[in-house]
């Protein structure tokens, strides 16, 4: 849940700012040497912001009001470790049910083990990222 909560700040305000140095350039800067490439590139910024918005606040607000998808069933739980980048990246958990996959940080669930369990999820519909995983004992 607060990555999700990060991620729709840190979306909301490059739109804001992006949208803000639009504005600023357009009234202002108009005789600028690099006039249209700036406003290409932040009105592609501003659009990416907007939908990245639209994705993460609809799941944030559900969230939010306790209307989290659930679903239930086999879970396959998988970690993907090491997966590698320039500067290293956390290590991840990957939860298939049925024919949807979710992913999440390892370090958000430290007490799952890998492997196929009868489980309940609840995830974001709209970001799919996962919010609660509960297993259940046989």
């Amino acid at each position: 849940m607060n990555d999700l909560i990060f991620n729709t700040c840190a979306f909301g305000i490059a739109a804001i700012v992006s949208l803000a140095l639009l504005v600023h350039f357009l009234k202002n800067k108009r005789q600028h040497k690099d006039f249209l490439l700036v406003i290409f590139s932040f009105s592609i910024l501003f659009i990416f912001s907007l939908y990245g918005v639209s994705i993460c606040l609809p799941d944030v607000i559900e969230i939010g009001n306790g209307n989290a998808k659930s679903k239930s069933g086999q879970c396959e739980i998988v970690f993907l470790e090491d997966i590698g980048g320039r500067f290293g990246t956390s290590n991840l958990l990957q939860v298939n049910i049925e024919n949807l996959t979710l992913e999440a940080d390892l370090e958000d669930f430290p007490d799952l083990e890998e492997g196929i369990f009868s489980c309940e999820i609840k995830y974001g519909e709209h970001s799919e990222s996962l919010v609660d995983i509960v297993i259940k004992q046989e």
